[in-house]
């Protein structure tokens, strides 16, 4: 995944919308000329990830303390989905998940999204960390439950939060 360095707003724009083609959420029509493919994309496109399964959560990437998350459910509006990601929604209800477990904390999220469906649709705020401090530089908290919420019936959208909000360290997630 690319690192971004620049806080330019077009660069932003453009990057979000590469990685939600490259994760297949949806298209985007864009006007702008399509750029060559280089060979080692294109041997890249070919390989299919290798998917573990962790905590019976099925992983498809690692995602790193520094990792911005972007899933976006193809039924999404596209007007909801870009208010999502700029922090124009504002939380209904927020979860802190630091210093728990995985088992603890897919727990908490569970009768968490339980009780927050009765208000659906609605954005919530997930704070799960940045594991700044894990032995092994993985942000296992935060990979699991980006991972497992992107499986979950009734989440359409994980992307990480504005600063204010926890920036890297915490996810706007769109229930329904």
């Amino acid at each position: 995944m690319k690192k971004k360095t620049s806080h330019n707003k077009e660069e932003e724009d453009q990057w979000f919308v590469e990685m939600m083609e490259k994760e297949g959420v949806f298209d985007f029509e864009d006007e702008s000329p399509q750029r060559e493919i280089s060979k080692r994309e294109e041997d890249e496109g070919k390989r299919k990830p290798s998917k573990k399964r962790r905590g019976g959560v099925e992983i498809d990437e690692d995602i790193g303390p520094l990792s911005k998350l972007a899933y976006i459910h193809s039924s999404i509006h596209p007007k909801i989905a870009r208010k999502l990601k700029r922090g124009g929604l504002r939380p209904e209800d927020a979860l802190d998940l630091h210093g728990l477990t995985w088992k603890d904390a897919k727990a908490e999220i569970d009768m968490w999204l339980e009780e927050e469906l009765t208000h659906a649709p609605c954005c919530l705020l997930l704070i799960h960390g940045k594991a700044h401090g894990s032995i092994f530089g993985k942000a296992t908290l935060k990979s699991m439950a980006y991972h497992y919420l992107k499986a979950h019936p009734h989440v359409r959208a994980v992307v990480t939060a504005l600063p204010k909000d926890g920036g890297l360290g915490a996810s706007y997630l769109w229930i329904t």
